[in-house]
């Protein structure tokens, strides 16, 4: 779990509770005991702590494969001294013995995963031989999904909740939200979606739980050697596993496919300042954008050094670039001030995502 607020972009109204409550209750069935089973073979307690052996954070994990690859919450590991500090885990569940891990090196992501990695004896003598499918797409809103983690740290068993996804569109920190009812500890832990492991719990704040999708893990995915398909509508609710067995068959659908935005999506932009007196402008230039058909967030982050010197309008996928192009044309309208079209070159980025950032100069 975060300490500083999420940024929030979502209004739930009375409809809506009524509706997630609705969902939540009819829901618990689908967490039967074959599906506990198969979650708790592959969630891990993942605990830091300090160069004295005080804990620093401790949060979740999903097992990749019987090669020990661990996918977690890369906020965990925010101010943590690597050098001195201390990473364990716990496979299938908390009361088993803790085991050290190491952190592969951060990609260029900013997006919150990270990849760990322990050592492949300790896998097989955990006697785990199944392991989650990775699904690439995004559910819509209000579909049902599952969410698993240590909400306790080392001192609860592994909870399994249902849970609604509660937007369609990611937020500038590629999140996705969500209404489970998540508690600390179980950042990291994972969100499936039709049985398939499409999400990492990202944290809580003012009643918003946000989520990260899977498909965002990029470099981190290739380097763990595991594909990413594309959940069947319709599918089953079960957990999908990959046997051990490399005779098993593979899932039909298609591996590696970035997140495509919905037919007749708006391009969603978030905007970014350096200093507080660029407040009032970005306000009005958010107005124009919403005026001109663009889903611009209300919300404007300040920032600070961390901008650009120069006026940027950032997108992620290749296809976007027309849409950025249409952003700059409304912008040189609507302001002074100069604002240059910039790719981010992340893998499997959204589309449909842009940032506006304001220079620090």
């Amino acid at each position: 779990m975060l300490d500083r607020p999420l940024q929030t972009f979502v209004h739930v109204g009375a409809g809506r509770l009524l509706a997630l409550a609705y969902v939540f209750f009819s829901l618990l069935g689908q967490c039967n005991a074959q599906s506990v089973s198969n979650i708790f073979d592959g969630v891990v307690y993942v605990r830091l702590t300090t160069a004295d052996g005080k804990l620093f954070r401790e949060g979740s994990g999903v097992l990749l494969g019987a090669d020990g690859f661990i996918f977690t919450a890369k906020h965990l590991f925010d101010n943590f001294d690597a050098a001195t500090g201390k990473v364990s885990v716990s496979l299938r569940g908390v009361k088993t013995a803790l085991i050290p891990a190491s952190r592969y090196p951060a990609d260029a992501s900013s997006t919150d995963i990270a990849l760990l990695y322990v050592n492949q004896t300790e896998v097989r003598n955990a006697g785990i031989g199944t392991y989650f499918r990775l699904g690439c797409n995004i559910p819509p809103v209000m579909e049902p999904i599952t969410v698993a983690g240590f909400p306790a740290g080392d001192s609860s068993p592994l909870l399994v909740l249902p849970a609604v996804v509660t937007t369609d569109s990611l937020d500038s920190s590629f999140r996705d939200y969500m209404r489970a009812g998540i508690a600390a500890g179980m950042s990291g832990g994972p969100i499936f979606w039709r049985g398939y492991l499409i999400g990492l719990v990202y944290g809580a704040a003012q009643n918003v739980e946000a989520f990260t999708p899977i498909n965002q893990s990029g470099e981190l995915r290739t380097v763990a050697k595991v594909d990413c398909y594309q959940v069947l509508p319709g599918g089953s609710a079960q957990v999908a596993v990959l046997s051990a067995d490399p005779k098993a068959p593979p899932p039909s659908g298609d591996v590696q496919k970035a997140a495509q935005a919905p037919i007749g999506a708006k391009p969603r932009v978030f905007v970014q300042i350096a200093k507080e007196n660029q407040r009032a402008d970005a306000a009005k230039l958010i107005s124009g954008l919403v005026d001109n058909g663009v889903n611009a967030a209300r919300g404007i982050e300040n920032v600070g050094s961390k901008a650009p010197s120069s006026g940027e309008i950032r997108y992620f996928s290749a296809e976007d670039r027309d849409n950025a192009n249409k952003i700059k044309a409304i912008l040189d309208k609507l302001s002074p001030a100069a604002f240059t079209i910039q790719r981010e070159n992340i893998p499997n980025s959204p589309q449909n995502v842009f940032e506006l950032w304001y220079p620090r100069g």
